[in-house]
């Protein structure tokens, strides 16, 4: 499954060299952020440095996806200029967007499909024994997370939407069972089972259930001829919702963490600080803050500042200060007010745009639509794990496929 002819050896050629550090960025993300970093400013120096890995990056500027996500970065950028962060805060967030970058270089570089269909075998490979340790530390009760048993990546919420998305990724190459060898059929469907039976018995991130739903309507979506839209497409949305539900609701562990959601949102009031509870206070007080600053908000960074101003007076745990809203679209509505919604949303919908190659095209558009789901309740595109992720996936499953064989085989 992943082969190193001597033609793309590191020493020899820097494009496999920066594909691998865009790899690194995927994998690394998963277990550690300083090895994530190191990666990723390894990443930026070699295009920095080797004009040919510089000149590939750059050819992908004119896909929709790279530009509109480059307008939203000087969006960023422009925003860190006003409001009432502390400088230093404003520009902590904004080289804290550097994630962002990740994008186009993934685009620019994964220009074949060869790589990109190389990068699904692999991150199946490193979920599966992510999976099989967890399973470990469950069996043998042992925790190498303070967040939890059976954690075996960074946390529970990246553990249950990466492995959704392994779900997805393997039910998808399942699809190329005429290309497919026997052995590599079984490998696929015992890497579903492992992932799936993980990602709903074994976590309790509500994350990955929205994922599983949303990736499950990309893959039956897929299932059917591109003609108008009619009562199967209409099937094809609501069934795979229902049935990750119905899945929920029938396990017992998944069942009482939704049960448990619920009773926080109805009880926000006397039960206290909650996870849920304080998401419904953030909300709130969000809100006040955009209908006093709805154009252009109260700038990138400024979103602690502004809000201890909302709740200067308030007492109690109603008063606890916070720099996330747990919701990435009020977020960047609050710091860069409507205009900055406008291009964040056009930046999502200019991927549906990408001349993406199949299925690399449904994989990058079920995932992404995944973690718009979560994004409701969290903000997915701004965190260090989630936020890498969804960029990096993105540019390298909806960067378009170069026509040039030079290039697809660089």
């Amino acid at each position: 499954m992943l082969t190193v002819p001597p033609s793309y050896r590191w020493y020899r050629d820097p494009l496999y060299l920066a594909r691998l550090l865009v790899l690194g960025n995927l994998l690394f993300l998963l277990f550690s952020p300083p090895v994530t970093n190191l990666a990723e400013g390894l990443l930026y120096l070699l295009i920095l440095t080797v004009p040919r890995v510089r000149r590939q990056v750059l050819s992908a500027v004119r896909q929709p996806m790279v530009a509109m996500s480059l307008v939203f970065g000087a969006c960023l950028i422009i925003a860190a200029f006003y409001g009432p962060a502390p400088r230093a805060e404003a520009v902590s967030m904004v080289t804290g967007w550097r994630r962002l970058l990740l994008l186009p270089i993934a685009a620019g570089l994964f220009n074949d499909s060869e790589w990109k269909t190389r990068t699904v075998w692999i991150l199946i490979i490193v979920l599966d024994l992510a999976a099989l340790v967890s399973y470990g530390l469950l069996l043998t009760h042992t925790q190498i997370s303070h967040l939890g048993p059976a954690i075996s990546v960074r946390n529970y919420v990246t553990q249950s939407m990466t492995f959704s998305v392994g779900v997805f990724s393997a039910a998808m190459l399942l699809r190329q069972s005429g290309v497919l060898s026997p052995a590599k059929k079984g490998f696929l469907l015992a890497s579903i089972v492992l992932l799936a039976i993980n990602a709903l018995f074994v976590m309790t991130g509500r994350s990955g259930y929205l994922v599983m739903a949303m990736c499950g309507v990309a893959y039956a979506l897929s299932l059917l001829p591109k003609e108008r839209f009619g009562i199967k497409h209409l099937a094809a949305i609501v069934l795979p919702v229902v049935a990750v539900c119905i899945a929920v609701l029938a396990i017992p562990i998944s069942r009482d963490r939704l049960q448990e959601g619920l009773n926080q949102a109805e009880h926000y009031q006397t039960a206290g600080v909650t996870s849920v509870g304080i998401r419904v206070i953030f909300l709130k007080n969000t809100l006040k803050m955009i209908e006093e600053h709805p154009l252009f908000g109260v700038g990138t960074g400024g979103f602690r500042a502004a809000y201890e101003q909302q709740v200067a007076g308030v007492k109690g745990w109603e008063a606890t200060s916070t720099t996330d809203p747990h919701n990435q679209f009020l977020k960047i509505f609050a710091e860069e007010g409507i205009v900055g919604l406008v291009i964040f949303l056009a930046f999502i919908a200019s991927a549906f745009w990408q001349r993406a190659a199949e299925p690399f095209r449904i994989l990058g558009l079920g995932v992404l639509c995944g973690w718009c789901a979560t994004s409701l309740f969290n903000s997915h595109f701004s965190t260090f794990s989630e936020g890498r992720f969804i960029f990096v996936w993105c540019g390298i499953m909806l960067g378009a496929v170069s026509s040039s064989r030079s290039q697809s085989t660089s």
